[in-house]
């Protein structure tokens, strides 16, 4: 049986595990209050860390499609809203 999203603690995540059900929950609710990280913000540090990856020859894909994700969230006036709100920047396509 797969766990529900409240029930992730039980994959032993700890407090990582409630931040997530939290998530699920804001993201279920489209409800994105912006009170534990943003897109704006956030952006800034993922593009600081893809600066330090590809200074050490490291590849930062990944990192970079998070941050297009952020900054178009940012682009349409998202900034400010939790960062779980990128569900809503993938499912628009």
């Amino acid at each position: 049986m797969t766990p529900h999203p409240t029930d992730v603690t039980v994959l032993g995540l700890g407090g990582m595990g409630s931040a997530l059900a939290g998530a699920a929950r804001d993201v279920d609710a489209r409800h994105y209050p912006g009170d534990v990280g943003n897109p704006a913000v956030e952006a800034t540090g993922i593009g600081h860390i893809i600066d330090a990856a590809v200074a050490r020859g490291l590849d930062a894909s990944v990192l970079r499609s998070v941050k297009a994700l952020a900054d178009r969230a940012v682009a349409q006036g998202h900034g400010g809203d939790d960062f779980s709100r990128l569900v809503e920047v993938i499912r628009a396509g």
